[in-house]
């Protein structure tokens, strides 16, 4: 308002008023000037402390840096950040404040005897005066005496009340549009790094949990195999021990019979033979079982290892057990892989021998080794023979320990060697297989992947044909 005095009292001229009238509205336009340059500053100072408050990177000192910033870009006498204790949704604590410029301690305050108990319901709120006469207590829980508040509440990843970002004053507010819009920001930035604490939290409690369970885990196993090595123990004391003395009785007991008269003496040599081929029988199984418990446990080396040499050299240990056998073998040259060689040597002894011994009835053994390339690229490795073959409808008992598709009138054995290859093989990463079918031979197919993770010094096979 523009007004003029006179002290004659006479009344205003006409071009006086229109001179008035003229210097009002000059006047009116250059404080309008002033109050929107002063609004653009402070605008300007606003932004600059939200975008210094909300680009600190996330540590230690993050929460800090967003109080005091908060604070002076709303000009306010007290900022803070608190977050809802766990099992306590009425009790929070201070994660970072600032009052007169000065942070506070970390203390614990019930919500329901500050402002910020109307957070619990609304996602904001702004109390623009008579705060301390409506929340009397908030004078001694956050030490100032404020007429003014406003406030935002953080949620968590689950859209659930996580804690509560405010400011105050001690004096009324008359503008708060801006105030609550800056808030806001300040409020997305503070829920961001909450959620991203809690998140760092759960994934240090996880790999704390999987320590453990890793460690028990590790316990286990210790436990498991010094159980086995007494069974091992065990079987090789316990059981070996009654069998040596059975056959040695039997030993006796063999050349007391000789003495009787016949055909007594014929049927108890004939008995006899017949217990201590028994006890062969049963030390045989007692090796092979303890063959299979002991893989589990042996360390596999990481040789560069010549199937084809190990292929050939298990067919020419087979032509000089039985020469009078006619055998046409063929063995695919340059095999390599890098593997355990002393395991898988036994892997070709074992398919290979079991080649050999199910073609005893043919006038001609046909065995061949090689390798194929699969349409996914991997190596496939096969042993063919043309024996006696196996029903497919009983392949899955092929690799169990002592199953066994043919009796042991028709071929002798133990019923273990494929269960032994097969662990093996996928001790080495990779798996096998059988086709055949009754009277055409047989086709065994493996192949050498990549070794498990958890065994010692695992590393990529990588299967060649030099």
């Amino acid at each position: 308002m523009l007004a003029l005095y006179s002290a004659d009292g006479l009344p205003a001229r006409v071009e006086e008023v229109l001179l008035l009238q003229e210097l009002a509205t000059n006047l009116a336009f250059g404080i309008d000037s002033i109050r929107s340059r002063q609004w653009r500053d402070q605008l300007e100072a606003a932004i600059s402390k939200v975008a210094a408050g909300v680009s600190v990177q996330g540590g230690s000192n993050f929460f800090e840096h967003l109080v005091r910033n908060m604070s002076d870009a709303l000009g306010a006498q007290a900022a803070f950040v608190t977050r809802l204790l766990p099992g306590e949704p009425l009790v929070a604590r201070c994660v970072a404040g600032v009052v007169d410029s000065e942070l506070v301690e970390s203390f614990d305050y019930p919500v329901i005897h500050s402002p910020c108990r109307e957070l619990t319901d609304a996602v904001s709120v702004t109390l623009p005066k008579n705060v301390l006469s409506r929340y009397p207590e908030v004078k001694t829980l956050f030490g100032l005496s404020p007429e003014a508040y406003v406030g935002h509440r953080l949620e968590n990843a689950s859209g659930e009340l996580a804690g509560m970002l405010f400011v105050m004053f001690r004096e009324p507010l008359k503008h708060t549009v801006l105030m609550v819009s800056t808030l806001q920001i300040f409020a997305a930035r503070a829920s961001a790094e909450l959620k991203r604490l809690q998140a760092d939290l759960e994934i240090r409690n996880l790999n704390a949990t999987l320590e453990d369970r890793v460690q028990q885990r590790t316990a286990q196993l210790k436990s498991a195999n010094e159980e086995l090595e007494s069974f091992c123990y065990s079987v090789s004391h316990d059981l070996r021990s009654p069998l040596s003395a059975v056959d040695g009785f039997a030993s006796l007991l063999e050349q007391s019979v000789e003495a009787l008269p016949e055909p007594m003496a014929q049927k108890g040599q004939h008995y006899l033979k017949r217990v201590r081929a028994g006890v062969v029988q049963m030390g045989e199984l007692i090796d092979a079982l303890l063959s299979l418990a002991r893989l589990a446990r042996a360390p596999l080396r990481h040789d560069r290892v010549d199937l084809s040499a190990l292929a050939n050299e298990v067919l020419a240990n087979c032509r000089e057990r039985n020469p009078t056998r006619v055998l046409e073998a063929t063995v695919e040259p340059g095999l390599f892989v890098t593997g355990d060689n002393r395991l898988l040597r036994q892997v070709l002894d074992n398919l290979l021998g079991n080649a050999w011994k199910f073609c005893a009835g043919e006038p001609v053994t046909r065995i061949e080794f090689g390798a194929e390339t699969a349409a996914t690229g991997e190596v496939v490795y096969a042993v063919r023979d043309n024996g006696a073959g196996f029903n497919m409808a009983y392949a899955q008992k092929l690799f169990g320990p002592f199953q066994r598709l043919h009796s042991p009138s028709e071929f002798e054995g133990t019923g273990i060697g494929l269960a032994f290859v097969q662990r093996i093989i996928v001790r080495h990463g990779g798996r096998i297989w059988g086709e055949s079918a009754p009277g055409q031979g047989a086709t065994f197919r493996f192949t050498l992947g990549h070794l498990d993770p958890n065994e010692t010094g695992a590393e990529t096979f990588t299967p060649d044909r030099a």
